[in-house]
């Protein structure tokens, strides 16, 4: 949906607001494959898990993007819990490594935190990651990002989101809507601006498992097909 910092999926905890992290199910997994906008040689790919315990929530996942000899990986932790009704926090620790082949490799770490509230069908969230602003050895810094969401939930079949992101001096929004078809079915649709970006996508649950494609496009880089598994046990 391009938006979803405030609705309740621990796989949004792994990349929009670490408070997401766990309070749907007990234990989760999901592995996710792309090939940005078609290019040839050029990979990207996450797996994860999620397990959910009685006051706190845990999420781990690893990330690559590979390009020949060159890659960026992402190994990250996400810690969420309840301290009051309704409200959830959460923190999330990465480790950001860059490979670049003959040159070597370098190693930073970030953080990210984030909270949500919930009443009734509506979910509010923000969110600041990379908040210790890493560097790479180069001097490359890596920007923190604020984000602040909204998802709102006025049937059972609909799902309405909104994230609005702060990264240095530009704004960006985005919005998406999932209209379920069936309980078992959704169909999916997303628009963000800077850059102007278009999505779509249908998830399919089959008992535990649920199967998940989306294309993204970007005016300039063209399109990427997304292709999901994730699985959810009570």
């Amino acid at each position: 949906m391009l938006a979803g910092g405030a609705v309740p999926d621990w796989r949004h905890g792994l990349t929009l607001n670490p408070a997401l992290a766990g309070p749907d199910h007990v234990v989760g997994g999901a592995a996710m494959h792309a090939r940005p906008y078609g290019l040839d040689g050029l990979s990207w790919g996450r797996a994860g898990v999620n397990w959910q315990g009685r006051s706190l929530s845990v999420s781990a996942a690893a990330a690559s993007l590979a390009l020949g000899s060159y890659g960026e990986n992402d190994v990250q932790v996400c810690l969420a819990g309840s301290p009051v009704r309704q409200t959830r926090i959460g923190i999330g620790a990465h480790a950001l490594i860059e490979r670049m082949g003959r040159a070597g490799s370098d190693v930073v770490p970030a953080v990210d935190v984030g909270g949500s509230y919930s009443v009734g069908t509506l979910m509010l969230g923000a969110a600041a990651l990379g908040l210790n602003a890493p560097r790479w050895r180069d001097g490359t810094d890596l920007p923190a990002r604020v984000v602040v969401s909204g998802a709102w939930r006025p049937v059972p079949t609909l799902l309405l989101a909104l994230d609005i992101t702060r990264q240095e001096a530009a704004e960006r929004a985005a919005f998406g809507v999932e209209f379920r078809i069936i309980p078992q079915a959704g169909l999916r649709f997303g628009v963000a601006t800077e850059p102007l970006q278009y999505a779509g996508g249908v998830g399919l649950e089959i008992g535990p498992v649920m199967v998940d494609y989306a294309w993204r496009f970007h005016p300039q880089l063209k399109g990427t097909h997304i292709i999901g598994l994730t699985g959810a046990w009570h």
